[in-house]
């Protein structure tokens, strides 16, 4: 189970680079498994890690499903579980999946407000905000450290507008989520979307500095890379000026801009690149994923379709706008926009993608795309500072 849990947690990681690693760690553990006996949730653990390693996530989800319904009580099938549907954008299952778990964990188990936190996660992704407010709350109750309840509540009270409470929420809880852990520079970008609502920009850089980007980290995980182009990226959109950020956070993207490995991921690259005025990057990111997907090999993966219909239609957009052709993002945007929610990441993360088509629209004169694109996003969030300040 050590080994597994590794190879789990190197295939999460959305990295190629740890995937390789992954692939000798199932080698290590199909030779122990021929030298004695093994249980079966190590087999469906094990089957689960062989159908991921090909890249097929939705055969992922139905074989973590398998063994959930054997093994309700499985923190880790539960949770490898939830990351995959959220990579999948699968916003029914992520919060269906932990439901369907939860009548089988007992609320005194030390795990428990990790389940509740999860399970408000996907509540929020589902579009029940009120309800999942509450339940990340009451996680947070029993545990004021679950950085994932913490998040679940960030998300909720975004999508119900709460600005100024979500703000507070998030700068009063600072030390329970700024403390060492995978879920750092996720929880800064969060209060930075609040702080960017209310217009505090000096804040949102202090936050960015501290904690998305610090100086002192030599290799952010892939996660911190597209938090840092998800908050600069609005920015960019508001041609503030972040000096020389953009760069940076660029040339950390540069030893995995190859990897055609995550859509989500690629398309955060290419925002590094296009802010930073790296042409020869965004074009060889480009080149890379027109290569990816006339590979016959790739077309297993789940994320091939992903790229060819959403992924490098966004890049190209992204490339369009750092050009300043605003009516090309327009008609490379519109026809994919129900599409995007296949790359997967959070409602408020794909709000970026939502961004720069408005941005896009109100430069290019889009009249009516604009109107309408500002009714809807109205109707959602009436109090939003950046939804009103639009209408002008």
């Amino acid at each position: 189970m050590a080994h597994i849990f590794k190879t789990h947690m190197d295939l999460v990681s959305t990295d190629r680079r740890y995937a390789k690693g992954a692939k000798k760690r199932l080698k290590i553990i199909d030779e122990i498994m021929a030298m004695r006996p093994c249980n079966r949730r190590e087999k469906l653990h094990f089957q689960a890690l062989k159908i991921w390693l090909g890249g097929d996530l939705w055969k992922v989800s139905k074989a973590l499903d398998e063994l959930l319904e054997k093994f309700p009580t499985d923190i880790l099938a539960l949770w490898m579980g939830h990351q995959i549907d959220f990579y999948l954008g699968d916003s029914k299952n992520i919060r269906d999946r932990i439901a369907s778990c939860i009548p089988y964990w007992d609320p005194e188990h030390p795990l428990y407000s990790f389940v509740m936190g999860m399970y408000s996660f996907g509540l929020e992704e589902a579009h029940e905000f009120e309800k999942a407010e509450d339940v990340g709350m009451a996680a947070l109750e029993s545990n004021p450290e679950d950085v994932w309840s913490i998040h679940a509540v960030a998300h909720a009270l975004e999508m119900l507008g709460r600005f100024d409470r979500g703000a507070d929420f998030m700068e009063n809880r600072l030390h329970d989520w700024s403390e060492i852990n995978f879920l750092v520079s996720h929880n800064a970008i969060h209060t930075i979307l609040y702080r960017l609502e209310q217009g505090q920009l000096d804040r949102c850089v202090q936050l960015f500095d501290t904690f998305v980007l610090p100086k002192c980290e030599k290799k952010p995980a892939l996660l911190g890379l597209v938090d840092g182009s998800s908050a600069l990226w609005r920015l960019f959109l508001e041609d503030v000026d972040v000096g020389d950020r953009w760069l940076e956070l660029a040339n950390h993207w540069h030893p995995s801009a190859d990897q055609a490995f995550y859509s989500f991921n690629d398309v955060h690259a290419m925002m590094a690149f296009v802010a930073s005025g790296d042409d020869k990057a965004a074009d060889a990111m480009i080149d890379t994923l027109n290569a990816y997907i006339v590979a016959p090999s790739n077309q297993a993966e789940s994320n091939y379709g992903v790229t060819r219909d959403v992924g490098l239609p966004i890049c190209h957009a992204l490339k369009s706008y750092g050009r300043k052709e605003y009516a090309k993002v327009v008609d490379m945007l519109v026809p994919i926009r129900d599409q995007v929610i296949r790359f997967g990441g959070s409602h408020a993360q794909r709000d970026v993608i939502e961004r720069t088509l408005l941005e896009a629209g109100l430069r290019s004169s889009s009249k009516s795309l604009t109107e309408m694109l500002l009714s809807e996003r109205l109707a959602q969030r009436p109090n939003s500072i950046y939804n009103l300040a639009k209408l002008g």
